[in-house]
């Protein structure tokens, strides 16, 4: 089973802005199902942890966690999506960095 390669380019592209995040916490797995080898899933979450008084508590804040199927026909269009979401987040990133600058 092969991936198209407009879905590996977008997985490639998804794996270069997570790695322009810095703010967050970012994790992306591709995993191959061991009982039906006809399914493969890309799993992404860009998280946080939340802070009360001071102390870091062991809660997690999910910034973006999906799941995304890359067998199903709508995996290009969620990909998309995906890569949308993490877009804002680098440019947000960005932009507080110009801000960060001109001050």
């Amino acid at each position: 089973m092969e991936l198209k390669n407009s879905i590996l380019e977008k997985i490639t592209n998804l794996y270069g802005l997570l790695s322009k995040i810095d703010k967050y916490w970012t994790k992306a797995e591709v995993t191959k199902s061991i009982k039906k080898y006809n399914n493969m899933e890309l799993d992404v979450r860009v998280y946080t942890f939340l802070e009360e008084d001071g102390e870091e508590e062991k809660r997690l804040a999910y910034i973006i966690k999906e799941k995304i199927n890359l067998m199903e026909s709508t995996a290009e269009q969620d990909l998309d999506y995906l890569l949308e979401d993490v877009k804002k987040l680098v440019a947000s990133k960005e932009e507080e960095e110009i801000k960060c600058q001109i001050n």
